[in-house]
């Protein structure tokens, strides 16, 4: 009799997931989307769909389409492949939705400008360059990360010294931070290892970040033969040099 019931239950579960992936995604849109969240020309249904915009607050979302998992349903969780558009960047990725603040990102790709994450991180509109972002795994609860796996690229990112303002003219430095925390520790801090990939500034550092959006870049900064001499003077004015030619740099500030 138990097995009975559990073959009902499932094959209940299954009906409802079902009927429920069956409806058309306009009607899911308005049945289910916070007032918050602005959809518009939602097409298709609810397991395979498509919207020319979504905009939470600042942060607006192009062209979207998704495809929806069943198994995400069952458990209580929203949740399927999807891919966007956030200004001129393309975003994918396997992404599930829970009750509340629960967001989980699993083999997620970002790629686009810097500055199209303003909806996200103000300070960056206006910096230059580009970004890729590869996130194997990121668990997302209350607004914070609980667990962070993945690797951050940014190029074409012009070196100035501290305190001058952006020179599309100078010349760009490429960057890499790989983070591995899983999980996050209760204090939230997320750690980041930081090394250059070419350019004018040699670096290795780490950054941390900490809630609700605070970052502290500590590391040494050497500038190579073709650096520019305000590079040479600004790390000079930094501090005094150590055996291998670099300098102690140290930066802080919220995003």
């Amino acid at each position: 009799m138990q097995r009975q019931h559990w073959l009902v239950a499932a094959g209940a579960g299954a009906f409802v997931a079902t009927a429920l992936l069956g409806l058309p995604a306009a009607v899911a849109v308005d049945w289910l989307a916070p007032e918050a969240l602005q959809v518009t020309d939602v097409r298709g249904s609810l397991w395979k769909g498509s919207a020319s915009t979504v905009q939470a607050g600042r942060l607006r979302l192009g062209p979207t389409t998704w495809t929806l998992s069943p198994l995400a349903l069952l458990r209580g969780r929203v949740g399927g492949f999807v891919e966007t558009r956030l200004a001129d960047a393309q975003i994918s990725g396997d992404l599930s939705v829970g009750s509340g603040t629960s967001i989980d990102c699993e083999n997620c790709r970002y790629a686009g400008s810097l500055a199209s994450l303003y909806g996200v991180a103000p300070a960056l509109r206006n910096l230059s360059g580009s970004a890729t972002i590869e996130l194997a795994s990121l668990a997302v609860r209350d607004g914070w990360p609980t667990e962070a796996i993945g690797t951050v690229r940014i190029a074409g990112v012009p070196i100035t010294a501290p305190g001058v303002p952006p020179d599309p003219g100078a010349p760009s430095g490429e960057f890499e931070a790989t983070v591995n925390s899983k999980p996050v520790p209760e204090d939230g801090l997320i750690e980041f290892l930081i090394q250059d990939g070419g350019g004018p500034l040699e670096l290795t550092g780490q950054l941390s970040l900490r809630p609700p959006g605070n970052y502290e870049l500590a590391g040494r900064a050497r500038a190579r033969a073709d650096a520019p001499p305000d590079i040479v003077n600004s790390l000079n004015f930094l501090g005094p040099k150590a055996a291998d030619g670099s300098t102690e740099i140290s930066m802080s500030g919220s995003l």
